[in-house]
């Protein structure tokens, strides 16, 4: 475990999550947040604090609260929503009319996000026709780096 301000270590210390905690702490923790558990993530955990004479000081987590990371994850997209409304950039899609029907929509993820895959399957859902197009930009790798873009009108029934 790291406690860091900015990119500077304050403290570090050894911290141990066996496979058999693991397993419960895991589950649970993605069942309440949506998403596993990752390095970097702020964490509060319950450890215990052990020494031995060989290995030194480690802690030993024993659960982590789920609701906490819930809270860190909501503070960074106040943190977003704040600093695009400073840059004047939050309404800026306001401006554009939608369409009665939409008709192309572009995804920008990695083609092996869980997100990305969730999205093409609830579409392959409720549409017979997709079509995955390479962007309309100059960069030659952008389908490399996850940039789709879907087109249905072609494939939507007009009767």
């Amino acid at each position: 475990m790291v406690e860091k301000q900015g990119n500077q270590v304050l403290a570090k210390i050894r911290a141990n999550l066996w496979q058999f905690t693991y397993r419960s702490v895991a589950a649970k923790f993605q069942s309440v947040t949506g998403t596993t558990l990752k390095n970097g993530m702020k964490i509060l955990a319950q450890v215990a604090v052990t020494f031995h004479p060989v290995y030194g000081l480690s802690i030993n987590v024993k659960d982590i609260d789920p609701s906490f990371s819930l809270g860190e994850r909501a503070r960074l997209r106040q943190e977003t929503i704040n600093r695009l409304t400073r840059e004047g950039l939050l309404q800026l899609n306001a401006r554009f009319q939608l369409p009665p029907v939409v008709q192309r929509i572009a995804v920008i993820s990695s083609a092996t996000a869980a997100g990305y895959g969730d999205f093409v399957n609830q579409l392959e859902k409720k549409f017979l026709w997709l079509q995955s197009f390479p962007p309309a930009f100059p960069f030659a790798d952008a389908r490399k780096r996850g940039c789709f873009e879907f087109d249905f009108s072609n494939g939507v029934d007009q009767n």
